[in-house]
């Protein structure tokens, strides 16, 4: 569904970057920087925004990544480590994701604003049809952070009504497992780059490539 990275991009300036700095003065620093850089092609290529995910359910490990990276378990666990300190990559449910990935790995392509004006929403300005989603979802928590998961996933390529359709799916698993409120996911987890929710949607459905949400801007 969604289009490949075939390019990552690379600031100019990234080994002037203050983090960059020290880690290379680290020992095994430069070692660590190949991890780096390794963990970003990996990313590019599994397109999972950022998510390292073997497939569907499966997370890299750092034992795994060892051993695709051809690279030491000890210093590639260190990197990890160095990474998660710096805020450069962090971990939920066990799946490691490159912090910022849609941020500065966009694939989508840049449109002037003499050309196409963007609309901009304010936070009290939402779309009806996350609105809609919004109102159903049954755990209220961080809205905006939500927000930014259901553009992110509409920008993507999902539609709106596959993503109502994955969240009815999920509210009614809910409901027969008679989960509590506080084991339900959030909405910007089930929303969120793993792609959690994609579970819940009919596979035989062809899906649309058109995207009626492209000049959402967060």
């Amino acid at each position: 569904m969604e289009k490949m990275v075939e390019l990552i991009k690379i600031a100019c300036d990234l080994f002037e970057d203050e983090k960059m700095m020290i880690i290379s003065d680290m020992p095994e620093g430069y070692g660590i920087i190949v991890v780096w850089f390794k963990l970003l092609c990996l990313a590019g290529k599994r397109k999972k925004h950022g998510a390292l995910m073997l497939n569907e359910k499966v997370a890299y490990t750092d034992q795994m990544l060892a051993s695709l990276f051809k690279m030491p378990f000890e210093l590639v666990k260190k990197a990890l480590d160095v990474f998660d300190g710096f805020g450069m990559t962090e971990t939920e449910d066990g799946v490691i994701r490159i912090s910022n990935w849609d941020k500065y790995q966009s694939v989508r392509k840049e449109v002037k604003e003499e050309e196409e004006p963007k609309k901009k929403y304010s936070r009290a300005e939402y779309p009806d049809d996350f609105v809609k989603f919004w109102e159903k979802y049954p755990r209220k928590d961080d809205k905006g952070a939500a927000y930014k998961e259901y553009i992110a996933r509409i920008r993507s390529g999902f539609t709106p009504e596959e993503l109502f359709e994955a969240e009815q799916n999920y509210i009614n698993r809910l409901k027969k497992d008679r989960t509590e409120l506080k084991y339900t996911k959030m909405a910007k987890t089930f929303l969120g780059s793993t792609l959690y929710f994609e579970q819940y949607i009919n596979k035989e459905k062809k899906p649309v490539k058109e995207n009626p949400f492209e000049d959402y801007v967060l």
